[in-house]
C-alpha cells in the first residue's frame, strides 16, 4: 500500500521559537499599519511585514505547523461566518442575476486560470487547480500538502492574489476616493456564543 501524496515543497515544521517570531512579525506590521491609517491595515501590514522579513531573514519567518493553522483559520471561519445574517439572504434574494452573474464569472474564471495552467504553463492537474481556486487560500494550502501539487507554485499565485485584493485594492479605493458602502454598524456577540460557534468549528 502506497503512502499518501504529500507536496513536494513543504518543509519539517520549524522550532515554535521561530514560528512564534513569525507570528509576531506580522503583529507588529499590523499594529503599525493601523497606528498610521492603511486601510485594511491589521491583515495588509501582517502580510508586508512577514514578506519584508522573510525576504531579507528567511530564518524569521515559517510556515506554521499544522495545529497553528487550523487555530488561525478556525478563528477566521468563525469570523466570517459570524458576519452572516438573516439580511445577507435577504440581499441575496433581492439581486439574483447579480449574484448569478458572479457565480458564473468566477466558474468561467477558475476554468480559464486552469486550462491556462495546464496548456500554456504545462503544469501538473493538481497545481494548476489549486492554484485557480479562489477565496480559499487555508484550504488550498492544507490540500497542496497531500495532494502533490507543487506548493511553490500554488502559494505564489494565491499569494499574489491575496496580496493584490488586500493590500493594492484598499490603497487604490483609499487613493482614488471611491466610495464604498460599510455593512451596518452590528452588536458583537456575547461570550457564550462565540463559545458554541467556536466548539461547533471545532466539530
Amino acid at each position: 500500500m502506497s503512502d499518501k501524496p504529500k507536496s513536494r515543497a513543504f518543509e519539517p515544521e520549524a522550532p515554535l521559537s521561530r514560528q512564534f517570531a513569525t507570528i509576531a512579525i506580522g503583529l507588529a506590521g499590523g499594529l503599525l499599519f493601523l497606528a498610521i491609517g492603511v486601510p485594511a491595515g491589521a491583515m495588509s501590514g501582517a502580510m508586508a511585514a512577514c514578506a519584508l522579513v522573510g525576504t531579507f531573514a528567511p530564518a524569521w519567518v515559517v510556515p506554521m505547523n499544522s495545529f497553528l493553522r487550523n487555530l488561525a483559520m478556525l478563528a477566521s471561519g468563525v469570523s466570517i461566518g459570524a458576519t452572516v445574517t438573516a439580511e445577507t439572504f435577504r440581499n441575496i434574494a433581492a439581486y439574483p442575476f447579480s449574484v448569478s452573474g458572479m457565480i458564473v464569472c468566477v466558474f468561467v474564471m477558475t476554468f480559464v486560470s486552469v486550462m491556462g495552467s495546464l496548456k500554456v504553463s504545462r503544469w501538473d492537474r493538481p497545481t494548476a487547480v489549486l492554484a485557480a481556486i479562489p477565496g480559499a487560500m487555508g484550504f488550498v494550502l492544507a490540500a497542496a500538502m497531500t495532494t502533490g501539487a507543487n506548493a511553490p507554485r500554488v502559494v505564489t499565485v494565491q499569494m499574489m492574489r491575496v496580496f493584490f485584493l488586500v493590500c493594492l485594492v484598499p490603497l487604490i479605493l483609499a487613493e482614488t476616493g471611491a466610495q464604498v458602502i460599510s455593512p451596518a454598524a452590528r452588536e458583537s456577540d456575547p461570550l457564550w456564543i462565540f463559545a458554541i460557534e467556536t466548539a461547533v468549528g471545532c466539530g
